[in-house]
C-alpha cells in the first residue's frame, strides 16, 4: 500500500476508533451490522469466494436459500468484528471479562499443570482477535505470533499495540520456531491456528473435501510434549462472546510420525468442523479454503436421454483421466434437469441467451423458477468443479449454472442459441460443424458420437454378459453381433424389410458356421420385436437373443460389442453406430427406407455415408447385408480403425 494512503487510513482508523468507543455497545454493533449488509450487497469477488466455499461445505445439507442467508450473516458478523476491533482500547481498560465469558478455565489449569507448555489451537472463526487476547483473563504467560505485514506496517503496528495492551507477549517471525519452543519449555501458552495451511500445509478432509491445514501445533506437541487445547469463540446476545477452551487433547502416538501426524490432524479438523457447523456464519469463508485440494467433482447434467448421458459420461471419463494424471481424486455425479413445463424450458433458452450480457440472469434464483423443485434441489446439492452436458435441451441450464457453481463448462453437440466460445470446451461431431467457428472457441471435432467404448469397457461388459449367460463361454464359433433399433424421424421399420435382414443373417450364419448375438432396442416396434423373436428363438445359430423392452440387460450392447467379431447395425441410431465403430470391430450398417419423399438424405444417412466414405464402416441397403457380411468375413473389405479421443484429450489438457 502507498505510504501516504496507508497513513491516511491509519489515522482514519484511529479517529473512527475514538468515535466508536464513545458509542453505546449495542448501537456500535448495529453500525457494524449495517457495514456488513452494505458489504454483502456491494461485494463481488469476496462474496463469490465465500458463497462458493459455503456451497462446498453445506450444499448437501442446506438449501441454496439457507446458504445465502448464512452468507449475509457472515458479512454482518464481520462488520461487527470491525467495530469490536476499534473498541479494543476501551475493552482493554474495562476488562475482557465484561464481554467474553470464558468456559474451561479448569482445562487450562490441567494443561499448565503438566509443565510442558500449552498450545491454544484455534481457527479463524468468531471474533478471533478477542479469542487471542485472553491473556489478561487467565493469569498465565501468554504469547501471540506476529506475522509481518509488509504491505501495511502502520496498520499492523496499531493492531499489535492493541494486543500488547491486552497482556499478550509477541513472538516475531524472525526466529519464530526457536522462540516458540523456548516459550513452551518455559511452560507458557502459545496461540496457533490450524486452518489456512497454504501450499505447504497437509491435505485433510474438511467438509468432505481435501483442504490444506497447518501441522505446526501437532508437530510441536508430539516432539516436545506440549498440551493442545482447542479454542472456539462464538458471538452471543447483547454483544457478549462465549470462549470455550476444551480439555487437553489425548494425541495419537504410535511412533509412526507420518501416520500420527495425519491421524491427529484429521481428529482436530473434524472437531473444528463440528464447531463451525454450529455457527457457520462466524467462520472466515472469504479466502480460498480448498485452493490446494486434490478433490474434484465432475457434475453431469442429464436431460433424460440415455444416448446423451452416455456421451456425457464418456467426456467425463476423459476429463477424469486427465485430472488423475495431475494427482487429483475425481468424483462423478449426475443431476437430472427437468423443467416445470415446455414454456419454462423455452424461457430457460431465452434467459441463457440474454445472460451473455446480463450477468444477473445467470443465478441459482432464476433456475429455481425454471426447474422442478426436485431437479433444482438435486442441482444445487452438488458443488461442481466441472459441468458437462449433452444436447441443446440442457445447454441453457448449464450456462446459467456456471457462475454460481464456479465450474468449468463442457458441452457436447450444439448448445442451442449459445455461441461455442461461451464454454470452455465444445465437442462436436463433424456433420454438425458450422462453416465458421469463433477463433476463441475450443472445439473438438469427432467423426462419431462420443461414447464410453474402449478396451477396458469392452472387457468389463463382456465379462458381465458372460456371467449372465454362461453358455456363451462354450461358444467358439465366429460371432456376428446384431443390433436392431427402431422408428425415428423420417425412418420406419417395416416387417418386409426386417424379414429380408433376418433371411440374410440366417443364410450367412449357416454358410460360414457363425453364431448370432442379437439385441433390439427400446425403440424397436412391438411387431418387429415379435417377428425377430419368432424367427430367431429356435434358430440353431442364434446364441443370444435379447429383447430390450422385455429384459433389463445393461451390458447387452457393450457385451455384444466385446464378444463379437463382426457387427451388423441398423443405421438410424448415431450413438449405436458410433459405439459399434469405436469397438474396432468390422461394422456393417444397413439403412432402412425413408418415410420422407423430399429427396434429401436425413442426418442419419448423412452420418453413415460420411463414415462409409472414410472407410470406418460399410454401408449397404437391407438387400445387400448378406453379400457385404460375406465379403467382410472373407477379408475382402478393409476397415479403418477410428480414434476420436486424441483430438478431445488434446483440448481437455488445455482446460484442466
Amino acid at each position: 500500500m502507498n505510504s501516504l494512503i496507508e497513513s491516511i487510513v491509519y489515522y482514519l482508523i484511529k479517529a473512527v476508533s475514538f468515535v466508536i468507543v464513545l458509542l453505546p455497545l449495542g448501537f456500535a454493533l448495529w453500525i457494524g451490522r449495517m457495514i456488513g449488509t452494505i458489504g454483502y450487497y456491494s461485494g463481488f469477488k469476496g462474496k463469490r469466494i465465500a458463497y462458493n466455499n459455503l456451497r462446498i461445505a453445506f450444499c448437501g445439507t442446506k438449501t441454496d436459500q439457507e446458504i445465502r442467508q448464512i452468507l449475509k450473516q457472515c458479512y454482518e458478523h464481520f462488520g461487527q468484528n470491525i467495530i469490536e476491533l476499534g473498541r479494543l482500547p476501551l475493552t482493554g481498560k474495562t476488562g475482557y471479562q465484561k464481554i467474553v465469558r470464558l468456559e474451561g478455565k479448569e482445562h487450562i489449569e490441567q494443561a499448565m499443570g503438566r509443565g510442558k507448555g500449552v498450545i491454544f489451537l484455534a481457527i479463524h472463526s468468531g471474533n478471533w482477535e478477542l479469542s487471542s487476547l485472553v491473556g489478561s483473563m487467565i493469569g498465565y504467560p501468554y504469547n501471540l505470533i506476529a506475522h509481518v505485514q509488509k504491505r501495511t506496517p502502520l496498520l499492523a503496528k496499531l493492531l499489535m499495540a492493541y494486543r500488547v495492551a491486552a497482556g499478550a507477549k509477541i513472538i516475531s517471525t524472525g526466529a519464530q520456531t526457536r522462540e516458540i519452543i523456548h516459550r513452551l519449555k518455559a511452560n507458557e501458552i502459545i496461540t496457533l491456528v490450524v486452518d489456512q495451511g497454504g501450499k505447504d500445509g497437509q491435505l485433510v478432509e474438511f467438509f468432505g473435501r481435501q483442504a490444506a491445514m497447518s501441522t505446526g501445533a501437532i508437530r510441536l506437541a508430539l516432539k516436545y510434549g506440549a498440551s493442545i487445547c482447542l479454542v472456539d469463540i462464538s458471538r452471543q446476545e447483547n454483544g457478549q462472546h462465549r470462549l470455550v477452551v476444551d480439555e487437553p487433547l489425548e494425541l495419537i502416538e504410535t511412533g509412526h510420525e507420518v501416520d500420527d501426524l495425519n491421524a491427529n490432524l484429521a481428529m482436530i479438523v473434524k472437531s473444528f468442523e463440528d464447531k463451525i457447523s454450529k455457527h457457520p456464519q462466524e467462520y472466515l469463508w472469504f479466502y480460498k479454503i480448498w485452493k490446494y485440494s486434490n478433490t474434484i467433482n465432475i457434475l453431469i447434467l442429464d436431460d433424460g436421454r440415455t444416448g446423451h448421458l452416455r456421451q456425457s459420461q464418456a467426456l467425463a471419463s476423459l476429463v477424469a483421466d486427465a485430472l488423475r494424471v495431475k494427482g487429483k481424486t475425481v468424483q462423478q455425479k449426475i443431476a437430472v434437469v427437468q423443467f416445470r413445463s415446455t414454456l419454462t424450458k423455452r424461457l430457460c433458452a431465452l434467459t441463457s441467451f440474454l445472460g451473455q450480457w446480463i450477468p444477473g440472469l445467470r443465478s441459482a434464483g432464476w433456475l429455481r423458477l425454471l426447474l422442478t423443485k426436485e431437479s433444482f434441489k438435486q442441482l444445487t446439492s452438488i458443488k461442481a468443479d466441472y459441468l458437462i452436458s449433452c444436447g441443446a435441451a440442457v445447454a441453457g441450464a448449464h450456462f446459467l449454472s456456471v457462475p454460481w457453481q464456479t465450474a468449468k463448462s463442457m458441452v457436447i453437440l450444439k448448445p442451442g442459441l449459445l455461441p461455442f466460445e461461451r464454454f470452455d470446451l465444445v465437442v462436436l461431431p463433424q456433420h454438425d460443424l458450422p462453416r465458421r467457428v469463433h477463433p476463441k472457441a475450443r472445439v473438438a471435432v469427432t467423426r462419431t458420437a462420443l461414447n464410453l467404448v474402449d478396451t477396458q469397457y469392452l472387457a468389463r461388459q463382456s465379462q458381465l454378459l458372460l456371467s449372465r449367460y454362461s453358455h456363451l463361454k462354450n461358444s467358439y464359433r465366429t460371432k456376428i453381433g446384431v443390433m436392431i433399433g427402431g422408428d425415428t424421424k423420417n425412418i420406419e421399420f417395416t416387417e418386409s424389410a426386417i424379414k429380408i435382414v433376418i433371411h440374410q443373417l440366417k443364410e450367412v450364419a449357416l454358410q460360414l458356421n457363425a453364431d448370432i448375438l442379437l439385441t433390439t432396442s427400446r425403440r424397436t416396434p412391438e411387431n418387429i420385436e415379435q417377428l425377430i423373436w419368432r424367427e430367431f428363438k429356435k434358430f440353431e445359430r442364434c446364441a443370444l437373443l435379447i429383447s430390450a423392452t422385455h429384459s433389463n440387460v445393461p451390458e447387452a450392447i457393450g457385451g455384444i460389442l466385446g464378444l463379437c467379431d463382426y457387427l451388423v447395425v441398423s443405421g438410424e441410431s448415431i450413438s449405436m453406430v458410433s459405439e459399434a465403430v469405436a469397438s474396432g470391430k468390422k461394422t456393417i450398417v444397413f439403412v432402412m427406407g425413408r418415410t420422407s419423399t423430399d429427396g434429401k438424405g436425413n442426418k442419419y444417412e448423412q452420418f453413415v455415408d460420411k463414415l462409409n466414405e472414410q472407410g470406418y464402416l460399410m454401408a449397404c441397403p437391407v438387400q445387400g447385408i448378406g453379400q457385404t457380411l460375406y465379403n467382410a468375413m472373407r477379408d475382402k473389405i478393409r476397415f479403418k480403425l477410428l480414434n476420436d479421443r486424441d483430438a478431445i484429450v488434446k483440448i481437455i489438457e488445455q482446460v484442466v
